[in-house]
């Protein structure tokens, strides 16, 4: 299921089904989804909230941007959730992103 901002609620709703029915984590860390992405092991300070949306919060006070690992291979794109018009950033790869005090850095699978 793809997310949109919509459809923030029912996404989370059936990731509340899924660990009840299956016991898959809501939050999972980068390796789970990507096991074949060696940069996603040891990567603390993000997650996945299930399996679409890549939050990384800022973990250093002060911090106006933050390095954002994007796990998966070549044909896994990432798009800011706040922005889709914003360019996609291709998996496997880092990047220092904008992380305003009032934002914190999400990103969809698109």
């Amino acid at each position: 299921m793809r997310v949109r901002a919509e459809r923030l609620a029912p996404y989370i709703a059936a990731l509340a089904a899924n660990v009840s029915a299956r016991g898959v984590p809501t939050m999972r860390p980068l390796w789970w989804e990507f096991p074949g992405d060696p940069h996603a092991v040891g990567v603390n300070d993000q997650y996945m909230l299930g399996p679409d949306l890549l939050v990384a919060p800022v973990t250093v006070q002060g911090a106006t941007t933050r390095l954002v690992t994007f796990p998966g291979d070549a044909t896994t794109r990432w798009v800011s959730f706040w922005d889709a018009r914003a360019p996609h950033i291709a998996g496997g790869t880092r990047a220092t992103v904008a992380a305003p005090l009032d934002i914190i850095p999400v990103y969809l699978r698109a």
